[in-house]
């Protein structure tokens, strides 16, 4: 649960329910409390959002695998692991030709 202080002179509060583990954003819901009386004055689902919405609160998730349990961990560390190896071989060709000549050099 997550609640949001209000600003001085507001009159609701907003609550996160949150029932999954944390990277299940489909099992959030989102309630606009009274603060005065506190009664429920709008509950809103991941259902209820437009699909905008809902595809900009999975993006986070997705990508880091968390929404796709083991399965998507492992993708995401494969695609971690790929783009480390690109990291590590992209410069490669520009320094190799940059190392065989300091070396000449220092032959005498």
């Amino acid at each position: 649960m997550n609640l949001t202080v209000p600003a001085p002179g507001e009159t609701t509060v907003r609550v996160t329910l949150d029932f999954g583990t944390g990277g299940e954003v489909e099992k959030r819901t989102q309630l606009l409390v009274d603060s005065r009386t506190g009664e429920v004055v709008r509950e809103t689902r991941f259902a209820d959002n437009s699909l905008a919405q809902r595809l900009r609160s999975l993006v986070r998730f997705v990508h880091t695998g968390k929404e796709g349990g083991f399965e998507g961990q492992f993708i995401a560390a494969i695609a971690c692991a790929g783009a480390g190896l690109l990291v590590w071989t992209g410069p490669s060709p520009a320094l190799r030709p940059l190392a065989q000549v300091n070396a000449r050099d220092f032959r005498g």
